[in-house]
């Protein structure tokens, strides 16, 4: 019954939209020369923008205190692009360009160029951070995925439209850490052997290169991902009845409490080969004692 509910709630919203949020469009022929996202869109997400401006503090999100990066893709170029607040002025169109996920929604413009949900490409930027040409310092992550790479086997239709939206939606995260540690591998090898060199070779530019590569920072990445429910379709991802929404808050409450009271969270100790990954949710689900 839960799944028809659930199905329900979708289909109701996607037809009257969901308040403070989205609405739908009307498609009327005369709308569209006054509204060109019109054609190419169902809902209008001016809402989001209203609600954004009125519950969000932009000014200090651009006073620099805390970084602040969202990934986009660019339409019509189809590059994958980054909004930074260390480069850009932030605005409720950034926010909505990072969430314009077509054809629902439409592409947001910015400086003259269109943009599109960057989930298209990359649903957590993780490679933004782990991919940089060279680490500063030690790094702590907490990689929140509203989508899980690992599944099961579809069982009817339902299913297979969930699994096919969390395959496509999911963070390459083991791609991403598997890269990483091989080239945090490089760069801590690059360190070691550039402290080694005698003073002749010191300014050698290939001694240069590898010092100037080289660090020995080390990373802590802690996955807090979504397991959906048995019951939950593909609608999942614009299903927004007030129980699934609280459900949703629930699981990642329950999610962060178990793993920051954790004996592996609790007695770690800094990486020595570049990298850990901590995924201690997945093992309450499993029913592994802490």
């Amino acid at each position: 019954m839960r799944k028809w509910f659930n199905e329900s709630s979708a289909f109701l919203g996607s037809l009257t939209g969901v308040p403070g949020f989205f609405t739908p469009r009307v498609f009327a022929p005369w709308n569209i020369p006054g509204d060109p996202m019109a054609a190419i869109s169902l809902y209008d997400t001016a809402p989001l923008q209203e609600t954004l401006a009125g519950l969000v503090d932009f000014d200090l999100i651009n006073s620099g205190a805390i970084r602040l990066s969202l990934g986009a893709v660019d339409v019509v170029s189809g590059n994958f692009n980054y909004f930074d607040n260390r480069d850009c002025t932030f605005s409720p169109k950034h926010v909505a360009a990072s969430g314009a996920l077509p054809p629902g929604f439409a592409p947001v413009e910015i400086d003259g160029r269109y943009y599109w949900d960057g989930g298209i490409v990359s649903n957590t930027p993780l490679q933004r951070i782990l991919g940089g040409s060279e680490l500063e310092a030690d790094l702590c992550i907490f990689q929140v995925d509203l989508f899980s790479a690992k599944g099961v086997l579809p069982k009817d239709v339902f299913d297979v439209d969930a699994r096919e939206k969390e395959i496509r939606f999911s963070s390459r995260t083991r791609l991403n850490t598997d890269q990483f540690r091989k080239l945090q591998s490089v760069r801590m090898a690059a360190k070691r052997l550039t402290e080694k060199l005698p003073p002749e070779l010191k300014d050698d530019p290939d001694a240069r290169l590898l010092e100037k590569i080289g660090n020995d920072c080390a990373v802590t990445m802690v996955h807090l991902i979504y397991r959906h429910a048995a019951y939950e379709t593909g609608s999942k991802d614009y299903e927004f009845s007030r129980l699934s929404v609280e459900e949703h808050w629930k699981a990642g409450h329950d999610d962060v409490v178990e793993t920051l009271n954790h004996p592996d969270w609790l007695d770690r100790t800094r990486p020595t080969n570049g990298i850990r990954i901590f995924d201690l949710a997945e093992q309450r689900l499993r029913g592994k004692k802490p």
